[in-house]
């Protein structure tokens, strides 16, 4: 009896106090939203008051099935796709394959990846 309450009460422990890793997204429903709009003032003001990292999220999270600056450079978003160019590190930048998804959909010439290609070094 007394394993079964402590097997119960770990179940619970680990059900409902523990949260999962999606719980810095709850309040960041309006991320895709302030990308179109492109109100970086919004953006960066949600992402502080959630305490998230753009970085974070742009592994993570997507738009339309687009990552976050795939997204920002299709709405041409140019003040939230430089915000975004500038936080992300480099290495994650260079893994995503942003410039050949540039490339290939007719956004080569746009000023988000003149600043993408300038900061990739491609």
């Amino acid at each position: 009896m007394k394993i079964k309450f402590i097997s119960t009460f770990i179940f619970i422990f680990f059900t409902f106090v523990i949260p999962s890793k999606s719980y810095a997204f709850s309040d960041l429903d309006s991320i895709c939203l302030y990308i179109a709009e492109d109100d970086k003032k919004r953006l960066r003001k949600t992402l502080k008051t959630s305490r998230v990292k753009i970085r974070s999220l742009f592994k993570d999270m997507s738009c339309n099935k687009l990552s976050l600056l795939q997204f920002a450079i299709q709405r041409k978003s140019k003040s939230v796709g430089l915000f975004i160019v500038k936080k992300i590190p480099v290495s994650a930048l260079k893994k995503s394959g942003i410039l050949q998804w540039t490339d290939e959909n007719g956004h080569a010439d746009s000023e988000i990846t003149a600043a993408l290609k300038e900061r990739i070094g491609g």
